[in-house]
């Protein structure tokens, strides 16, 4: 599990970074963090394909839908995306990093939870498996392959409209996030968590 710090001078410096950081830089950087991730995450469900799947073969728009693999080479290939996935937006937070990805240390912010405490595994799991990935799912890899285990498990009709009401929450929850005080969107609620300038 996460670390927990709970000294005085600890909650006093998230207090500090909670309530007296300019919201419209948090929310630049917290947008400049998703962008960063989100390359790096699509960067990092590529490898089964470029070194994988595709073989001597070359790489096409194609080559990153399940569906072209069949049952077998597809479930494979959504596993390796979701450990891969797992392990840059929960365990890297949790464990290494606290409450950090590659694109919010870059951008100078963390996660941290609301009570000032640092992230357990649970909680990241909360904010980005069940929060951004299930739940919202429109910007999220683990969203994105998601929906297309639909149509390899035979449900072609369900994809789209999955797709468009991923997109719908997603711009939802960036709408909660521009009008929350501490600019929490959907999965920060759903993990209980916040995200604060890095000190």
């Amino acid at each position: 599990m996460g670390k927990k710090k709970t000294g005085k001078h600890q909650k006093k410096a998230n207090e500090l970074s909670i309530g007296m950081y300019d919201p419209l830089k948090l929310k630049v950087r917290r947008a400049g963090a998703v962008i960063i991730d989100w390359y790096v995450a699509s960067v990092l469900a590529a490898i089964p394909v470029t070194f994988w799947l595709r073989g001597g073969e070359n790489i096409h728009t194609g080559s990153f839908e399940l569906s072209t693999y069949g049952m077998e080479k597809g479930l494979i290939f959504a596993g390796i995306v979701f450990v891969l996935a797992f392990l840059y937006y929960v365990a890297v937070p949790c464990f290494i990093w606290q409450g950090q990805t590659l694109g919010k240390k870059i951008c100078g912010i963390r996660v941290i939870r609301m009570d000032g405490n640092e992230v357990s595994l649970w909680d990241m799991i909360k904010r980005e498996v069940i929060g951004a990935g299930i739940v919202e799912g429109g910007f999220s890899v683990i969203g994105t392959y998601l929906r297309q285990l639909l149509p390899l498990f035979g449900f072609v009709s369900l994809f789209t409209p999955v797709k468009y009401l991923s997109y719908i929450v997603t711009v939802a929850s960036m709408i909660v996030a521009m009008f929350d005080k501490k600019s929490r969107a959907i999965h920060d609620k759903i993990g209980s968590t916040v995200v604060v300038r890095a000190l």
